[in-house]
């Protein structure tokens, strides 16, 4: 890349620019260690369940320091990323994690149990915090030329966040394993990104799809959680809706009033009563879900499948009772049959799913 900024060096995961932080002195081992030490690495964070492992920071060398800058040469866990990511959320504050908000006592109405917010330390000020918001926003942009987070970008979801490449330790051979896949892939992502509500880490170990399977199910727990939070563009958006019975009542009276609670439906056919529908009674949606409903006048038109879910386009042509098929990951960019056309008897419909999220 020839002189690049460290800045610049954050987005494209440079490990020279990590490690030259010891090289140039703006670090030393001792201070990395101190780091790692505050964010909780190294020890418990003492979160609700048992038998929680420690990882280690016990880097000696300066080889190992110079790994341990870019996240190798030492051990940590879930738990303790996600404590370590609620100071950015928090405004440097460290929270303690829990696992269970409240019980409750389904006979009396009582409360036997609550968490309560617990600050382990506060580790970062306001300005740092800002600082590390930017660099993690520059991650996740819009070109993938210009950082390694492209893959979780969303238009309508702007979220920071930081990727991770961690070689595997052969501990026979006492070498990095050197095969295309075998790597430690993660992610840690924070949304929205002025006041976080949302942190979410993930990692895959070896995986035969480097990135695709990471992303995907990011973008969807970032989307269905803001939306159950009610972290909206439009505030007066309902959280939740659950899906009645509707087969055998009024195609139009139902469509309407699943539009009054922020669904977005999917008429099939012109009848004027249902006889079927997805997702079935019970189900628990969030604003701009999808509905489909089958009428009892369906003439095979094919309604407008882009930028819907796989989950979503397999259940409405399932719904349609065609034939299809799917090539690729994430979200529907094409399909065979133009929206508006009708499907023949026997004939196969084709849909193409990318990872990219455009959809509205």
């Amino acid at each position: 890349w020839g002189a690049i900024s460290y800045d610049y060096g954050f987005a494209m995961s440079s490990n020279v620019g990590a490690a030259s932080l010891l090289r140039n002195g703006m670090l030393d081992k001792k201070t990395l260690k101190s780091c790692y030490s505050s964010y909780g690495f190294g020890k418990t964070t003492g979160f609700t369940m048992n038998k929680e492992a420690t990882g280690s920071i016990k880097f000696n060398y300066d080889v190992d320091a110079a790994s341990a800058t870019f996240g190798q040469a030492i051990t940590i866990t879930p738990i303790q990323m996600i404590q370590a990511l609620t100071s950015i959320s928090n405004d440097g504050q460290m929270i303690k994690p829990t696992i269970v908000s409240k019980i409750v006592n389904n006979d009396t109405g009582k409360t036997t149990y609550e968490s309560t917010k617990e600050i382990v330390d506060v580790i970062a000020s306001n300005e740092s915090i800002s600082k590390i918001k930017e660099l993690m926003k520059s991650v996740v942009c819009d070109n993938k030329e210009k950082c390694t987070g492209n893959a979780y970008y969303m238009k309508d979801y702007p979220i920071m966040g930081k990727t991770g490449t961690a070689q595997i330790y052969n501990e026979k051979t006492g070498t990095y394993m050197v095969g295309e896949s075998d790597y430690v892939y993660s992610f840690a992502g924070l949304y929205p990104i002025e006041k976080p509500e949302i942190i979410i880490y993930s990692a895959l170990k070896k995986p035969k799809d480097t990135t695709n399977y990471v992303s995907i199910a990011i973008k969807d727990v970032v989307v269905n959680t803001s939306k159950y939070l009610n972290i909206t563009k439009d505030n007066n958006k309902i959280s939740n809706y659950i899906i009645d019975n509707y087969i055998n009542k009024n195609t139009n009276t139902i469509k309407n009033n699943l539009e009054d609670n922020y669904m977005k439906v999917f008429i099939l056919g012109t009848g004027e009563k249902i006889i079927n529908q997805y997702p079935t009674k019970g189900n628990t949606l969030y604003s701009n879900s999808v509905v489909a409903l089958l009428t009892d006048n369906y003439d095979k038109t094919v309604p407008d499948l882009i930028g819907l879910s796989y989950k979503d386009a397999i259940n409405i042509l399932n719904l349609m009772k065609v034939k299809y098929e799917v090539k690729g990951k994430g979200y529907v960019t094409n399909q065979s049959i133009k929206a508006g056309e009708k499907i023949k008897d026997n004939e196969t419909i084709t849909i193409t799913m990318e990872t990219g999220y455009e959809r509205e």
